[in-house]
């Protein structure tokens, strides 16, 4: 299921006060295939795209395929990628509604997040909160044991499930170092979700990359394979072709820096269809906080860069290349741009940009600064190293899967002697 990748967790203090946060609706109810390396983080399809950047209707009409998600949920959207998301929302709409308890969160600092200051808060919550937490705890331990269990069935040997592998499936609960602890939900257990949260979500930006670069590996691979079945002159004519794309990508108007001065004007004038002199950061920001809960989000940071991305391959789309493969680089444009914006403005690192933050930011002088925006189509995602690592990896697995497959004829043809 899905509500996106991309993207790459933030702090916990991040997910629990997004107040009605754009998610995307859940695609499908089978639960997703684990990620190999790690068990908290599942391959999931994307859902729907953001609403158009120039549409100001704060309610947009849900669609039909995607399951709306549960009411009072607050979190951002690649929360939905994770194995102990149930948890993380359970957690995050208990301490939501204790009011002193989110107060608290709006005003803590990115070095009470990490000293462990906020959660220490927890201690000050009523009963009936803690209460709940409890609960909430007992169930998700209850989980993580049947799932335990379900894996040891399935194994086709008599090992165990590897440590490893559990205490990285685990690495979201903190470890009681008083038995009485082990059913109870201390500032211990919120300090543990907040790290495991932005320790994942990082994890799932750079897997981003990674998967972005692999595509583009596989692409050019396929290339050339398919060039050495062409005669002489279809390769000549093809590769003048690729050669086309190839400069096509590059030759796009300036980009301004994404977050910028000159960037944020022209998307206040063309996007917004405002007077240009008229441009007010106070305006901007609140045009553009599509949920009305004084933040931008990594989605509603994304819809700013919309219009942009799709000037930057105008000339692409001529040229004559694939559909799909100019949507996949949009979509990698956009959010290189979002990952920008936020390595500037973000200062706390909750993974938004509160309105004091972008205040802030556009009353420096690097606010006016406009660095040239390089695109991802201008750039070489890998080398010719990472192009011949990648079929040497592919040529040891093909090796790999035609030895088993005769490993199994063999076994078969013994059978029917």
């Amino acid at each position: 299921m899905t509500l996106s990748s991309r993207q790459c967790i933030g702090f916990l203090v991040s997910l629990l006060i997004y107040s009605s946060c754009l998610l995307l609706a859940v695609e499908s109810r089978r639960l997703p295939k684990m990620h190999a390396e790690n068990p908290n983080i599942r391959h999931v399809p994307r859902g729907p795209p953001p609403p158009h950047p120039g549409r100001l209707d704060k309610n947009p009409p849900p669609s039909e395929k995607h399951l709306e998600p549960e009411s009072g949920d607050t979190l951002p959207s690649d929360i939905a990628e994770l194995n102990y998301e149930k948890y993380l929302r359970e957690v995050t709409r208990i301490l939501e509604s204790d009011p002193e308890f989110k107060k608290k969160m709006h005003n803590a600092t990115r070095e009470d997040v990490i000293t462990g200051k906020l959660a220490k808060e927890l201690d000050f919550s009523s009963h009936h909160i803690r209460t709940q937490l409890d609960e909430a705890k007992r169930r998700e331990i209850e989980r993580l044991r049947t799932d335990l269990k379900e894996l040891d069935r399935l194994r086709k040997d008599d090992m165990p499930v590897h440590k490893d592998y559990i205490k990285a499936m685990t690495a979201h609960m903190a470890r009681p170092t008083d038995p009485k602890d082990v059913n109870k939900f201390t500032a211990v257990d919120l300090q543990a979700l907040i790290d495991a949260a932005q320790r994942d979500l990082d994890e799932l930006d750079r897997k981003r990359r990674e998967e972005f670069k692999k595509h583009e590996i596989e692409r050019e691979i396929q290339r050339r394979r398919e060039m050495e079945k062409l005669t002489p002159e279809d390769k000549a004519q093809s590769e003048r072709e690729y050669r086309a794309q190839q400069e096509a990508l590059r030759k796009h108007p300036k980009m301004h820096e994404p977050g910028h001065k000159a960037n944020l004007e022209e998307v206040w004038e063309e996007q917004d269809h405002m007077d240009k002199e008229s441009f007010n950061p106070r305006t901007f920001f609140v045009m553009h906080d599509m949920n009305s809960d004084e933040f931008l989000d990594e989605r509603e940071l994304e819809a700013l860069f919309v219009k942009e991305s799709e000037k930057m391959y105008l000339e692409a789309a001529k040229s004559g290349m694939e559909k799909n493969e100019l949507e996949r680089l949009k979509e990698e444009e956009m959010s290189r741009m979002r990952e920008h914006v936020m390595r500037e403005i973000d200062s706390n690192k909750d993974r938004r940009v509160s309105y004091e933050e972008f205040d802030k930011f556009v009353n420096t002088d690097q606010y006016k600064t406009d660095q040239e925006w390089k695109g991802v189509g201008e750039e070489d995602q890998f080398s010719e190293g990472d192009l011949k690592e990648y079929e040497k990896l592919v040529e040891e697995q093909e090796k790999a899967s035609r030895a088993e497959k005769e490993s199994v004829e063999r076994v078969q043809r013994a059978h029917e002697k």
